[in-house]
């Protein structure tokens, strides 16, 4: 979820992930997701049910992690 740091205090990045995931599973009859985050964004990935599936990596030289919502 990429939103400009000039309107990060409205919170899209969270209105983007809520209807996104509702996206999946209307149009994938898919509640599963796997995705590859930024480390830091950790926390803000927990807050929309998706918990931690591997160890730290380096994707581009930037510490990502692996989530999983089921």
């Amino acid at each position: 979820v990429v939103v400009s740091p000039k309107y990060r205090d409205k919170k899209f990045g969270h209105d983007l992930m809520r209807v996104s995931i509702k996206a999946i599973k209307e149009s994938f009859n898919e509640t599963a997701i796997t995705i590859s985050a930024q480390e830091y964004l950790k926390k803000f990935y927990e807050s929309h049910g998706f918990i931690q599936t591997s160890e730290m990596y380096l994707e581009d030289d930037i510490p990502h992690i692996q989530m999983k919502r089921s």
